[in-house]
C-alpha cells in the first residue's frame, strides 16, 4: 500500500457521510438539474452601506490605537522594587563579634551600591539607588531598619534623606561596617573594592 492509498482509507475513516448510502443515478441527475436551473440568488449588498462598514472599520482601528496607549497606562503597577531580607553580621565574622572591613571580604558580596533614604515607616525602609557598584539590582529597594539594641552586627540605622553605601549577597544587606551611611572611610572601601 502506498501513500496515496493508506491518506484516502485515512479520509474515508474521517468522512461524516460514510455511513449514508450513495444517490442513486436519477437522484443525482435530479439534484444537479435543479442547482444548474435555479435563478434564484441571494440579495446583492447594497453599495449604501459601504461607507457604514468602513466607518465602523475605522471606529475599531481608532478604538484599538487609543487603547494601545491607554490600557498599559491604566494596567501599568508601581516601579519593581528589591527587597532584602534581615541584616546581617559579616559573612567572614569567625565569632559573634565583626571583623575588620577589608576589600577582600567585600569583593564576596554579589550586590553593592549607594542609595538614599526616602522614606521609613515602622521597621521598613525604602531607598533609591543612585550608583551599583556590583551585580544587578533595580532602581528601588526596600530594605529592614537595623536593631539599635545590638551594637556589634545590628544592621543599619536608617534615616530618611540620608544616603548610604550597601553591600549585600544578595539576600541580606551586611553590617559590621560593609555597609553604612555614606563616610569618605566607607566609600574608599568600596571604591578601591569594585
Amino acid at each position: 500500500m502506498n501513500n496515496d492509498d493508506e491518506l484516502k482509507s485515512v479520509l474515508r475513516s474521517a468522512d461524516p457521510a460514510a455511513s449514508l448510502s450513495p444517490l442513486d443515478p436519477s437522484q443525482f441527475h435530479s439534484l444537479k438539474g435543479a442547482i444548474m436551473t435555479d435563478t434564484t440568488t441571494s440579495a446583492p449588498v447594497s453599495r449604501k452601506r459601504a461607507p457604514l462598514i468602513w466607518g465602523l472599520v475605522g471606529g475599531v482601528a481608532a478604538l484599538a490605537i487609543v487603547g494601545a496607549f491607554v490600557i498599559p497606562s491604566l494596567t501599568a503597577g508601581p516601579e519593581p522594587v528589591t527587597v532584602f531580607s534581615a541584616p546581617v553580621v559579616d559573612p567572614m565574622a569567625t565569632s559573634l563579634k565583626c571583623a575588620e572591613p577589608t576589600v577582600e571580604i567585600m569583593q564576596t558580596a554579589t550586590i553593592a551600591f549607594e542609595a538614599t533614604a526616602t522614606s521609613v515607616e515602622g521597621g521598613d525602609v525604602n531607598l533609591d539607588v543612585s550608583n551599583v557598584f556590583k551585580g544587578e539590582i533595580n532602581d528601588k529597594v526596600q530594605v529592614l531598619q537595623g536593631n539599635p539594641e545590638i551594637s556589634d552586627g545590628g544592621g543599619v540605622m536608617y534615616e530618611a534623606g540620608t544616603t548610604y553605601l550597601l553591600a549585600s549577597d544578595g539576600e541580606n544587606i551586611w553590617s559590621c561596617g560593609l555597609s553604612g551611611p555614606k563616610t569618605p572611610e566607607l566609600e574608599a572601601l568600596y571604591t578601591s573594592s569594585y
